[in-house]
C-alpha cells in the first residue's frame, strides 16, 4: 500500500470517528466522565481502538498498528503512532504520529497555546522521515448554563469563570473558538509554516456528549494536520 494511499485514509478516518466519538459512549457517560475528570485519555483510547479497527477492516489484520504512548527512546512518549508492519510483525515505518489535548471551557488559560508548539517539536523528533503525518488534536469542552456547582463537580470553582453558551448552535461560540484556536496554531508566535502547502485550517467539529447531573456538555474537536515535519519551525 503506498504511503500516501494510506495516510489520506487516516486523515478521512480521523475525521470520521472524531465526529462519532459520542456514539461510542454510553448515553450521558462522556458527559459524566467530563463532568468528574479531564476526558482527554478516554476520547484519545476510544479513538485508537476505532482507528485500529478500520484499519484492520480495510488492510488485514496486523498491517498497520494503532500505537498508544509509543516510544522509541527514554521516558519521552507520543500519544498515537500509526505504524507499518511487515511480515515478521515488526515496524516497518512510522505512517503518522498525533498528540492529544483537552480543555475545559473558554477562558483566557495560556498552556494550550504554549503545548502545541511543545508537542509538535516532540513529535519532530521521534522521526527520521519528513513524510510523515503530523496530527494535534484539541479536544474543547463546553457547558450549556454556569451556576452554583456542587461538590460532585470536579473542577466547580474553574467552571464559574468560563464562557457559558446557549448550545453547539451559538453563533457566538463558534466565533470565539474559531478565534481561540487561530491564536493557538495559526499565529501562535512559537511555531510558524515554512511552507503552508496542505495546511488548511479547521473548523469546529461540535458535538453534544450529553447530560450530568443537570449540565449539558458539547465538545468541539479541532484537527491540526496532517502536517509534514518539513513544513513547520518550531521558535527557540
Amino acid at each position: 500500500m503506498p504511503t500516501k494511499t494510506i495516510q489520506k485514509k487516516i486523515s478521512e478516518l480521523t475525521e470520521t470517528i472524531l465526529k462519532s466519538m459520542p456514539f461510542f459512549f454510553e448515553s450521558n457517560e462522556l458527559a459524566y466522565i467530563t463532568l468528574q475528570s479531564k476526558n482527554e485519555l478516554q476520547i484519545r483510547d476510544k479513538f485508537a481502538w476505532k482507528m485500529q479497527c478500520e484499519l484492520d477492516k480495510l488492510y488485514g489484520f496486523g498491517s498497520y498498528v494503532v500505537r498508544r504512548e509509543w516510544s522509541k527512546q527514554g521516558r519521552w512518549k507520543v500519544d498515537i503512532a500509526i505504524l507499518k508492519m511487515n511480515d515478521d510483525g515488526e515496524m516497518a515505518s512510522v505512517i503518522a504520529l498525533m498528540e492529544f489535548k483537552a480543555h475545559h471551557c473558554l477562558n483566557k488559560e495560556q498552556w494550550p497555546k504554549k503545548a502545541f508548539p511543545k508537542d509538535v517539536k516532540k513529535m519532530c523528533t521521534f522521526i527520521e522521515c519528513n513524510d510523515v503525518d503530523l496530527y494535534f488534536i484539541f479536544l474543547h469542552t463546553s457547558i450549556g448554563k454556569n451556576n452554583s456547582f456542587p461538590d460532585f463537580v470536579t473542577y466547580k470553582n474553574f467552571y464559574k469563570n468560563c464562557s457559558v453558551y446557549k448550545g453547539i448552535t451559538d453563533k457566538q461560540y463558534i466565533k470565539d473558538m474559531t478565534q481561540y484556536w487561530d491564536d493557538m496554531f495559526y499565529t501562535n508566535p512559537k511555531i510558524s509554516f515554512i511552507s503552508k502547502t496542505n495546511i488548511k485550517k479547521s473548523v469546529p467539529i461540535i458535538a453534544p456528549i450529553g447530560i450530568s447531573f443537570g449540565y449539558d456538555f458539547y465538545i468541539s474537536s479541532m484537527i491540526w494536520g496532517p502536517v509534514k515535519a518539513s513544513a513547520v519551525k518550531i521558535i527557540p
